[in-house]
């Protein structure tokens, strides 16, 4: 895809102040639609929700208008709602279950290229079942779509929707996925519980060695366990001795992180940056690729203002931030300017 971050940024300053203004108060409804196809019998009547996004104030960044003016995406009836009668409407018949579904990500981004719009949609949850006091896990989803046209916007949140709502009608009549029981409590401490579980925040002493991808460091398993750096010198980089016994420098692409006589470093595009654990999380501060994503860009836009949205959308390089490791993928959250 190529960007025109340029022009889309010439229109967006000689549009005014005022057009910003009223871009940041500007909020478009998000309903859900019901599935096309009903099933005969479902085993729950009722289903809660519990929205465990780290920014919960909307569903997204998306554009309105003539001028694609930038508008918050926040439904005037609340998901739990809407997820209540979506579900009653799924079957025909209905018996006295309860469900769960915990909301890890849901947003929404668009952007305007030369001859399109593209739309975004990022998604990840828990689905689970309630039995007493506990909750059995059913099924989980981490996902992402793209959607392509002339004007997204509708087709975006229809297939959002769809996403949404056929990821809960496909699995009422599944089983829990293992024996596991989880109380309300753990639920809400899910991101807690799920990364103590790692070898990589559950140990104090780290294993010394590059690490080709984020699964490989989260289990502390390197598949190179010697590395070195020329006199200690982190501006010359990290090598390694071959099969041959000849040294090799690692290119920045050769690994997603390195542990070094017991601090760890990530590796990114643009260099080599120390990672420090603050809380029981992992965080650096240096500079990132940033690829186009509904997460990424409505972050930019909640956090900087549209313009930061705009310049995340090219997948350019990104200023000198700190950002937080999400642990579930390795992927990395900015968290300041």
């Amino acid at each position: 895809m190529n960007a025109t971050p340029l022009k889309i940024a010439i229109f967006l300053f000689t549009s005014g102040i005022s057009s910003l203004s009223y871009a940041q108060d500007k909020v478009v409804d998000y309903n859900l639609i019901a599935p096309a196809e009903k099933i005969q019998t479902s085993p729950y009547q009722k289903i809660a929700l519990l929205d465990s996004r780290i920014n919960t104030e909307t569903l997204g960044i998306i554009q309105t208008g003539a001028f694609n003016t930038k508008a918050k995406l926040i439904p005037k009836i609340p998901l739990s709602e809407q997820l209540q009668n979506i579900l009653v409407g799924m079957s025909n018949t209905r018996e006295n279950g309860e469900l769960l579904l915990q909301i890890r990500k849901l947003v929404h981004a668009e952007i305007t290229k030369v001859t399109s719009e593209h739309g975004f949609f990022d998604f990840k949850a828990n689905l689970y079942r309630k039995d007493g006091d506990v909750y059995y896990k059913i099924a989980e989803i981490d996902t992402n779509h793209f959607t392509k046209g002339m004007d997204v916007t509708k087709k975006l949140m229809r297939n959002s929707s769809e996403i949404i709502t056929n990821f809960i009608k496909d699995n009422l009549n599944h089983k829990p996925i293992d024996t596991l029981k989880f109380s309300a409590a753990q639920i809400k401490d899910y991101y807690t519980n799920e990364r103590e579980k790692l070898k990589l925040y559950h140990t104090d002493k780290l294993i010394d060695g590059a690490y080709k991808d984020y699964n490989q460091f989260k289990g502390l398993t390197p598949y190179i366990s010697e590395v070195y750096l020329k006199d200690d010198n982190l501006s010359k980089g990290f090598y390694a001795t071959d099969q041959n016994g000849k040294e090799v420098k690692l290119k920045l692409k050769d690994a997603y992180a390195i542990v070094y006589k017991g601090t760890p470093y990530i590796l990114t595009d643009y260099g080599q940056y120390p990672l420090t654990k603050e809380n029981n999380e992992y965080f650096f501060t240096g500079k990132i690729k940033i690829q186009p994503s509904a997460s990424a860009m409505t972050n930019s836009a909640i956090m900087f203002g549209l313009v930061g949205a705009l310049i995340t959308s090219s997948g350019s390089a990104s200023d000198k931030n700190k950002y937080k490791i999400d642990y579930s993928d390795g992927s990395f959250i900015q968290m300041e300017k």
